[in-house]
């Protein structure tokens, strides 16, 4: 469709803000294999937009930890101590026993399930560190239920074990909340496609209070918030397990609760970091370090085998299935990348490419536009004076033009008109242009069908304008011009019981397209006045009509086709982030490269975040 698939490209670019591959299959080599360029997009998260994520901090809690909650697996562990009358022993901490019994049994075996310690996050906000560094800060409750604690020994001849439990909850003795924090460098990984990926550099708050390099309350763990019970020693005496009550015990059932607490969050962090390796069937990519290194499928990740892992792809990658006006797919990749820039926000750069699986029959062979790299968009320095926005998005010309003629190539961009998509397309409706047509294909005063085949014989491109609203009327200006040079409108009627084509008109069209804003999260396309030039007429020697006739059809046979056309420019919603809206404010061109033709390198999209729940999406 000629006009209308832009948009539908434009759609695909803005599904990287919500992360989500749903209506992309995965590519079947495993990974995008075409060039790719840098600043393809630029995402940036203002410092409002960080006050808003912070604001609502469940939401990135559960992109997290799925119900804000994450589970601290605590082995068993045998220890010897020296405790009261007793003197040298061994002590098994967190002897749990599991379905086949061994609980409180003395010995650390396979029967043994680890104690499951539950920290349920209750306050969660990002503090950015320049030039690279983001600190996620979480308050959280911890509760371990109880930690099954064990003494075997012998007493007067008999067997009789100390049989008790620990238990540490938050707040028991102190602060309400437990403050931890992870420091997160980010990075840009040379050995994976200069992707984007993060380290963890430091965890605060999960040693013992008093404990060298701990804080002070809630930053560390209070050893007075940890209690102990009887759970049936032989020593029927209520201070039986004041025996394993001492500070070597609780310090050594601190220094496994520590360490396991970290390790939770560092794993936490490396499934977000890592890429997975089993979902919809991806597998593993090779680093493009000039080693050809294959990464390894291991407990659901690509681990690198030298070290490490392949990071995990932010953003979106797969093959758009021919289907409808798509006779052949197109790959897709855009992922974050190239550069990342920590000030008061955030700003990342990406890694994207975009490729025809193969060519359709309907358009001739064209060699790509040079997958160039751009340079990253001024989301700051080019915002509209006092416009108040949260995220901002950048999609490069460059990559809008490769998109188009990944699609052209696709064969996205040929149209077939006929009376089924438009209501009735017959000789009727051209006898007043053409009616040399009639005598040819109307019979026993029947009116012929009719078929319309748009065939764009160059790919698209597309340049961004300035763009942004005008003050005058409050209506948004044209962003993108689309241009097709030698798009051929064949006309095709029913002629003794054949489809043969009448004429073709030949013309180069460009089409202004401003984006309108019609509420909550909705965008949508407003193409305007159309402009032909270059009108050339082939094919029409059974047709009377004389050839500047014939060429004063093409307008008329546009507006045939505009049904079809205004299918691709519905509105669009745009994706959520971290479960929020985004409500589009305004789209202008960003740096600015052709000031006499007023032509930019990025489309530049600025908007707001919006809570789930705002009313000003209720009528939507």
């Amino acid at each position: 469709m000629a006009l209308k698939r832009p948009v539908v490209m434009l759609a695909l670019a803005l599904g990287a803000w919500g992360c989500s591959s749903t209506s992309l299959a995965p590519i079947p080599s495993g990974q995008f294999s075409g060039p790719k360029a840098d600043e393809a997009l630029g995402l940036r998260l203002a410092p409002s937009g960080l006050a808003f994520i912070n604001q609502h901090w469940p939401l990135l809690a559960e992109a997290l930890a799925p119900g804000g909650t994450m589970t601290v697996p605590l082995a068993c562990t045998q220890q010897r101590f020296t405790l009261p009358v007793i003197g040298p022993t061994d002590v098994f901490v967190a002897d749990q026993g599991g379905p086949t019994g061994g609980q409180n049994d003395g010995a650390c075996d396979g029967r043994d399930m680890p104690a499951q310690v539950q920290a349920k996050v209750t306050g969660l906000w990002v503090v950015t560190h320049p030039p690279a560094q983001i600190e996620l800060a979480f308050d959280l409750t911890l509760d371990t239920g109880k930690i099954f604690v064990t003494n075997p020994h012998t007493a007067f001849g008999l067997t009789c074990d100390l049989k008790c439990s620990l238990a540490f909850a938050t707040g028991g003795h102190g602060p309400g909340d437990n403050a931890l924090s992870l420091g997160v460098r980010l990075l840009i990984d040379t050995t994976w496609d200069r992707l984007l990926t993060f380290e963890v550099d430091s965890i605060g708050g999960a040693k013992i209070c008093g404990a060298t390099g701990a804080g002070s309350p809630p930053g560390c763990l209070d050893p007075m918030d940890l209690s102990m019970s009887d759970e049936g020693s032989c020593l029927a005496f209520g201070w039986a397990c004041d025996l394993l009550n001492v500070e070597a015990v609780k310090t050594f059932v601190f220094q496994q609760l520590s360490p396991a607490l970290e390790a939770s969050l560092t794993s936490l962090m490396t499934n977000q970091r890592c890429r997975p390796c089993s979902a919809l069937g991806a597998s593993c990519p090779v680093s493009t370090d000039g080693t050809g290194t294959a990464s390894v499928c291991s407990q659901g990740l690509c681990v690198d085998p030298r070290g490490g892992c392949a990071p995990r792809l932010l953003g979106v990658e797969g093959r758009a299935g021919a289907q409808g006006s798509l006779a052949a797919g197109i790959d897709l990749s855009i992922a974050a990348g190239s550069t990342v820039t920590v000030d008061d926000g955030v700003t990342l750069g990406t890694r994207a490419g975009i490729e025809p699986v193969a060519k359709a029959s309907c358009v001739p062979e064209l060699d790509p536009p040079t997958a160039g790299s751009s340079r990253p968009a001024d989301f700051g320095g080019e915002a509209t004076g006092g416009l108040s926005y949260d995220l901002a998005l950048s999609v490069s010309g460059a990559f809008l033009d490769r998109a188009l003629w990944a699609a052209h190539q696709a064969g996205a961009l040929c149209l077939t008109v006929d009376g089924q998509s438009t209501g009735g397309l017959d000789t009727s409706v051209v006898q007043a242009f053409l009616p040399s047509l009639g005598p040819l294909a109307v019979r026993d005063g029947r009116d012929a069908p009719m078929m319309l085949v748009l065939r764009p014989r160059a790919a698209p491109t597309m340049r961004v304008r300035e763009g942004g609203v005008d003050a005058a009327s409050g209506l948004s200006r044209p962003v993108l011009v689309v241009t097709l040079v030698d798009l051929a409108v064949d006309l095709y009627a029913l002629i003794d019981d054949r489809m043969l084509r009448v004429l073709t008109v030949t013309s180069d069209v460009s089409a202004p397209v401003a984006l309108s804003f019609p509420g909550c999260d909705r965008m949508k396309p407003e193409l305007g006045q159309l402009e032909l030039t270059n009108v050339r007429i082939t094919d029409a020697e059974a047709l009377a009509e004389d050839a500047q006739g014939l060429a004063a059809l093409l307008p008329g046979l546009l507006a045939l086709a505009s049904p079809a056309i205004a299918q691709g420019l519905g509105e669009l919603t745009l994706p959520m982030a971290l479960g929020l809206r985004v409500e589009p404010l305004e789209a202008k061109g960003l740096g600015l490269v052709d000031p006499a033709q007023t032509t930019y390198a990025h489309l530049g999209l600025y908007a707001r975040l919006l809570a789930p729940g705002d009313p000003s999406c209720a009528a939507h």
